[in-house]
């Protein structure tokens, strides 16, 4: 077929493709007027309907969501429903925060079986942002005016185009669901305290209270923020009291007490979680690890989208459009918004630059503050984007939620490959993994890092990488274990010493002799490790950790980077060989 039959306006494939454009051209229209035709509340819900079926859809290809710490936390479960198998650990309950997960998982999961809750779980965690997010475009994207009211309803539409990574966002797929369900309970906080700003109502008021309690038991940094954001409103500059012929001080408290009255009960609980988690033992409990870490400023640039929006892969690049909402909220910095002003707005982003990405025994704690200042971002869009710009943004969230699926299929695979060696551990084993690739397809998560939790949900082997450091997790050490096998640390040894080249780069040469320190460190590693564990996991090891394998453990499965390895059992079994992580 030659290119000007192609072209021409009446061969068959452009009039196929005219024919398909009019189709879209009347739809779009079709679906204008009902939107038209729709209520505020009605649009927000067929878009959360929307959002949550494409966000969830992908539960339901694999047994198992591929999140960076559920096999982690599935296996703190097991352990928790057999404390006496063991004895090492010990429960911290959940009358505190960082428990809804684990609350769940403990009453749903002793029905049907904590993975099936752990899905469950997740698609709670989905539904809540897909109904929360797009109602916060419409609280706070104009003011209570006819007008406001009118452009809040165009700015939902405009930033809900925007909105599709952030529904399926990365701290789902980090498996940091508390604070995943933390974020649209805040929010929905807010939502709350701008109508009870607008016209106080006790019932209201009520509903704030239990929202902020629920958000705190969720995660408390969460619920922090949000009343960071409800105090830095009600200190609005005074001069908007003095317009208004009212006292600086007389318009804060009548500003501040239907809105404040409401966070007490939450603010008593935050401080006392917080203090509790200002007095936990450090030292030995943490095996000395440094919690003190800053970024370098193209790492929190970056962070900005890619721990927020970036899935899993770049099969879901098409949520890099998002940078275009943020770059238009920031033009329009100065807008005023209520609760989200541009000095709140200023403030958000202060603590997220100046923050540390790790810091007491918390890990990405400036990253928490993203969410809120995405927002802050969002709820400032243009009520109007060019033509071409919807179409544009549909067909990137289909390929964002088409890319998710298939990444949780290539993922699985990755799964089943390190659960291969399941049959090859016995019961009870003493099973020290070592990680050495913790990534596997994922580029943006550590996938590959927790899948030692289903070899214990399966096996009931030993925990050395449980999270058990702090009484923020379900579980922590009854004693301190010897720091190097402190989980902390043997993560840190995973990634320091998985090559020769990797540990003479990251301890700058040793003088020269790094690769002699290389082999020290090893050998000085199994003669404690050799007394303790007798079955070893090794996914991802060099040429160069193989080589310092003690003779004593032998290969048992080599399939892929999976190696499992038991001890001899010629080799004598000292006390240390007790279960001990």
């Amino acid at each position: 077929m030659s290119a000007e039959t192609l072209t021409s306006p009446t061969s068959p494939a452009a009039s196929g493709f005219t024919g398909a454009w009019r189709a879209l051209a009347g739809l779009r229209t079709r679906l204008a007027g009902l939107a038209a035709r729709s209520s505020d509340g009605a649009l927000a819900t067929a878009i959360s309907v929307v959002f949550f079926v494409a966000s969830a859809t992908p539960l339901l290809l694999t047994p198992v969501p591929p999140f960076q710490d559920l096999p982690n936390h599935l296996a703190a479960m097991t352990i928790q429903s057999d404390p006496g198998h063991w004895p090492e650990f010990v429960a911290n309950g959940y009358l505190k925060t960082n428990a809804a997960l684990f609350a769940f998982l403990d009453v749903v999961g002793s029905r049907f079986g904590f993975i099936v809750a752990a899905k469950l779980f997740a698609a709670l965690v989905l539904a809540a942002n897909s109904f929360v997010f797009p109602r916060v475009l419409l609280a706070f994207g104009g003011d209570d005016t006819p007008a406001g009211r009118a452009d809040a309803r165009r700015r939902m539409l405009v930033g809900s185009l925007f909105l599709f990574p952030m529904i399926h966002n990365w701290f789902v797929s980090m498996g940091m669901l508390d604070y995943a369900l933390a974020v649209p309970l805040s929010l929905g906080f807010l939502v709350l305290a701008k109508a009870q700003a607008a016209q106080p109502r006790p019932l209201r008021g009520v509903l704030m209270a239990v929202l902020a309690v629920a958000t705190w038991y969720a995660h408390v940094f969460a619920l922090l923020v949000a009343g960071l954001i409800v105090v830095l409103y009600v200190l609005h500059p005074a001069g908007e009291f003095r317009r208004a012929s009212v006292s600086p001080m007389r318009g804060i408290v009548a500003r501040g007490l239907p809105l404040l009255l409401p966070l007490v009960p939450a603010a008593l609980l935050a401080a006392y979680s917080v203090a509790l988690h200002a007095l936990e033992p450090r030292g030995e409990m943490t095996g000395n690890y440094d919690f003190n870490l800053f970024l370098p400023p193209w790492q929190i640039v970056y962070n900005f989208w890619a721990e927020w929006c970036y899935g899993y892969t770049w099969l879901s690049i098409a949520s890099f459009a998002v940078v275009v909402a943020g770059l238009l909220g920031l033009r329009n910095a100065n807008q005023k918004v209520a609760f989200f002003s541009p000095v709140a707005l200023a403030v958000l982003g202060a603590m997220y630059i100046f923050m540390p990405y790790v810091a007491t025994n918390w890990f990405h704690v400036d990253s928490r503050m993203i969410p809120f200042l995405w927002f802050a971002l969002l709820v400032r869009v243009p009520t109007k984007l060019p033509r071409l710009a919807a179409p544009a943004l549909v067909f990137a969230a289909a390929t964002y939620f088409v890319g998710l699926a298939v990444d949780y299929k290539r993922l699985e695979g990755d799964r089943q490959a390190f659960l291969a060696g399941i049959d090859s551990v016995p019961e009870n084993a003493t099973l020290l993994p070592l990680i050495f690739d913790p990534r596997g397809t994922s580029e943006n998560t550590r996938n590959m890092l927790h899948q030692w939790g289903y070899y214990v949900v399966a096996k009931k082997t030993a925990a050395p990488l449980l999270f058990a450091h702090s009484k923020s997790f379900p579980l922590t050490y009854r004693e301190a274990p010897p720091a190097r096998f402190n989980h902390l640390v043997l993560e840190d040894t995973m990634r320091v010493a998985r090559s020769k080249a990797v540990f003479c780069k990251e301890t700058h040469g040793l003088g020269g002799e790094c690769e002699a320190h290389f082999e020290k460190f090893w050998a000085d590693f199994w003669v404690d490790a050799t007394a303790r564990y007798d079955t070893l996991l090794l996914w991802g090891a060099s040429e160069d950790v193989l080589r310092q394998l003690p003779p004593r453990y032998e290969p048992v499965l080599t399939r892929g980077k999976l190696m499992i390895f038991r001890r001899s059992p010629n080799t004598p079994s000292p006390k240390a060989t007790a279960r001990f992580p």
